[in-house]
């Protein structure tokens, strides 16, 4: 079905080949985008029993995509190495051929992000918390500012200083960071458009939480390389859809986002480029420890 390899003496076992999808961090997905043209994207993924899963938001380019046609290779680079010479490297790499198939059995999905979270996260307890609080409608229920919108609706600066407490190692009951958000006056319109991009400064001071805020794209993108965390808050696409705000770690230069897009909270590969200066409307930069 498909052609061979023109350099077969190269050509990997089909053994190596598992071992370098098993052990590989991230891989990059081809499918064919808008217009016609190729678009890739870069991807954590987990590798068991002959498929590849990844997560993905519910909508989006990628996924328009993999509904309109769902044939897609898949590349995962091993470590390279250098030569003696000090000019050449050399590193083994597997293209994965196949179709994509989004998960709708929800046994299977909470396998396949059980999968993810024990690849990327520190204990399989981590995990299970996790995926308890993001299917637990009793918070996706709770009720924000006096028009009484839920949580799941309006509450996307509430999830990204959630995510950032915990970040700090500082963590807080999600009901009491509704409780401050409210008593902080930082529901804009009661609660109808959610949280008042600047409002969030007011539960940093009063936590003393050292930050930087700005209204500069190219100031945040900037900082983001020598910060600890950051939250950007920015319009939807289209912008009549209101505005979404959402954490971004930095782990040794590593960037990754959470809950990027609404109600995914797994962590996505993030980078200045996806800072975009007509949709961004404000950013909290929070600096990395300084040490005694």
């Amino acid at each position: 079905m498909f052609r061979k390899m023109r350099r077969f003496k190269q050509q990997l076992t089909d053994d190596a080949c598992a071992e370098v999808l098993k052990n590989g961090q991230r891989g990059i997905l081809a499918v064919l985008g808008d217009e016609g043209y190729p678009y890739t994207v870069p991807l954590d993924y987990v590798y068991t029993d002959g498929k590849l899963y990844f997560h993905s938001a519910a909508e989006g380019h990628k996924v328009d995509a993999v509904r309109a046609e769902p044939k897609a290779s898949f590349c995962v680079l091993a470590q390279r190495e250098q030569d003696a010479d000090g000019w050449s490297y050399y590193f083994d790499s597997v293209v994965v051929f196949g179709k994509v198939q989004i998960i709708e059995d929800e046994e299977e999905r909470l396998h396949a992000l059980r999968l993810l979270g024990l690849k990327y996260f520190p204990d399989a307890q981590m995990v299970e918390d996790d995926l308890r609080k993001k299917n637990d409608p009793t918070v996706a229920a709770l009720p924000y500012g006096r028009l009484r919108r839920q949580v799941a609706d309006a509450g996307c600066a509430l999830v990204a200083i959630y995510n950032l407490m915990n970040r700090l190692g500082q963590p807080q009951e999600f009901s009491a960071i509704i409780k401050d958000a409210q008593r902080l006056h930082m529901p804009w319109l009661f609660g109808l458009f959610g949280t008042k991009p600047h409002a969030p400064a007011r539960y940093f001071r009063e936590k003393s939480i050292p930050f930087f805020c700005t209204n500069h794209a190219e100031a945040f993108k900037e900082r983001l390389a020598d910060c600890d965390a950051a939250i950007i808050c920015a319009w939807n696409k289209p912008r009549r859809y209101g505005i979404h705000f959402y954490l971004i770690c930095n782990d040794n230069g590593r960037l990754t986002a959470l809950n990027r897009f609404a109600n995914d909270n797994q962590p996505t590969a993030f980078s200045p480029d996806d800072v975009e200066k007509g949709y961004f409307i404000t950013g909290y930069i929070f600096p990395k420890e300084k040490k005694a």
